[in-house]
């Protein structure tokens, strides 16, 4: 399981613990069927995901150009 929320600003947010998220046909078709699930459900402004591991560029690319912004948590927790 995936935690999917919908915060108060309208954001659909993901939060993925993967160690890799490459850019594949079931990536594309699970991101495309989360953003209507969450149009559905009056989310209003962004589609963002949180990937605990590395993003290829591939996967940067195409997530951003089908409107979802990828973020990593380790930029908001950096080691010591």
């Amino acid at each position: 399981m995936v935690p999917v929320v919908l915060n108060a600003s309208g954001n659909g947010l993901i939060f993925a613990p993967l160690d890799q998220l490459l850019w594949t046909e079931e990536i594309a078709t699970a991101l495309e069927r989360l953003a209507e699930l969450f149009d559905d459900h009056a989310a209003t402004n962004e589609h963002l995901i949180w990937v605990e591991g590395q993003v290829s560029d591939l996967a940067l690319a195409q997530s951003s150009a089908t409107g979802w912004r990828i973020g990593q948590i380790k930029a908001l927790f950096p080691e010591s």
